[in-house]
């Protein structure tokens, strides 16, 4: 069984009319963001006022609106650049996670989970938009193709668990180093100054390594992918 939600239940799908930002937040399983945005996120300088407050909302909007969200399914991607855009990685890692599952098709959805084989048929668009908004959110700190570059360093030469240490999954406990945990209290970072670079996304390696290893060499990776593009 999938640690993991149902997308369905974990993140209805919205729609993708979204023009302005309290649109942004129509989804019940959103509407905490706008609070935590404007009422936390933006309300920590000194001098905050709602003047303030004003103007962070405007900045934020027009962030987001810069934002090329495609998808060759149907995938509603603005949940995503919400949660990167506020700093909740952890929401964000697990929103990409229950995508892929979606974006795979059906026997993903129906099980629960993404086999390696299904990677290198994930729509390009899809994975183009997901890893788009993790670099532009995380300043290049995180995302697929941080981590590829990493997995393909002559130190950590492809090697799973000197990768684990490159990017922060393994820790030492009483002389003996082991994983982070993942389930209960995650003993992962989400804070993006204190976190490894490439320590995010996760991804599972209960059923073995083959699911990372073939996300880090997803074809497209490999291409002119990232060129910028304006949206319509």
């Amino acid at each position: 069984m999938s640690p993991f939600l149902p997308y369905q239940e974990a993140f209805p799908p919205s729609s993708f009319a979204y023009t302005t930002l309290p649109l942004l937040f129509q989804s019940k399983h959103y509407e905490h963001i706008s609070h935590i945005l404007f009422s936390h996120h933006f309300s920590r300088h000194p001098y905050h006022s709602e003047s303030t407050d004003a103007a962070s909302e405007e900045v934020a909007a027009e962030e987001l609106e810069k934002d090329v969200l495609k998808s060759e399914c149907g995938m509603d991607y603005v949940p995503l650049a919400n949660m990167l855009l506020i700093g909740d990685f952890k929401a964000a890692d697990q929103f990409t996670r229950d995508a892929l599952i979606q974006i795979a098709g059906e026997g993903a959805r129906k099980r629960g989970y993404v086999y390696f084989t299904e990677v290198k048929g994930l729509p390009q668009a899809d994975m183009a938009t997901i890893e788009k908004l993790w670099l532009k959110y995380s300043k290049g700190k995180f995302g697929f193709t941080v981590q590829r570059a990493l997995w393909n360093q002559v130190t950590v030469g492809k090697d799973f668990e000197r990768f684990c240490r490159k990017i922060g999954w393994n820790m030492m406990e009483n002389g003996i180093e082991r994983k982070l945990k993942w389930f209960g209290n995650s003993e992962f970072t989400y804070d993006l100054d204190k976190a490894p670079t490439g320590h995010l996304p996760l991804t599972s390696a209960l059923r073995g390594t083959s699911l990372l290893k073939n996300l880090l060499t997803y074809p497209m990776w490999d291409t002119d992918w990232n060129k910028e593009e304006k949206k319509e």
